[in-house]
């Protein structure tokens, strides 16, 4: 999955982020819900999200359970661990445990004209700003 590459404040425009900041990295990251769009350039049909904290907690839903974690690093550098679910059996458990699974191999992330797009080890997930209700 390749997209035209924008400059943060360009993102900002088009996905309706926040003013940017002078790290680099736009606010809107953290106080945005964001929507699982696609796994390794395929649709995701269940539903799961992602909120990243600026103190390095992340959390969310999969499409069975809510989960919490840790990311490291420094953006784009992104790692998540110590990634802890809930119990629930749900009809789209196979779909969770390939989220999570996906989730457990991010090693960067990077903003796309498409969304948040989180890659490394495993599956490429693109995420999507989740609209306000």
């Amino acid at each position: 999955m390749s997209g035209k590459l924008w400059g943060i404040a360009g993102l900002c425009g088009v996905i309706g982020l926040s003013a940017c900041t002078e790290t680099g990295l736009d606010d809107g990251v953290y106080d945005t819900v964001w929507s699982l769009a696609s796994i390794d350039g395929e649709a995701f049909r269940a539903s799961a999200t992602l909120n990243l904290a600026e103190d390095g907690r992340i959390f969310g839903n999969a499409p069975c359970n809510a989960y919490v974690g840790r990311s490291e690093g420094v953006w784009p550098a992104l790692r998540f661990s110590s990634i802890s679910v809930t119990r629930a059996a749900c009809p789209e458990l196979s779909a969770e445990q390939g989220f999570l699974q996906a989730m457990a191999g991010v090693r960067s992330a990077e903003l796309t004209d498409q969304g948040m797009l989180l890659s490394g080890e495993g599956a490429p997930l693109l995420f999507r700003p989740r609209p306000a209700e």
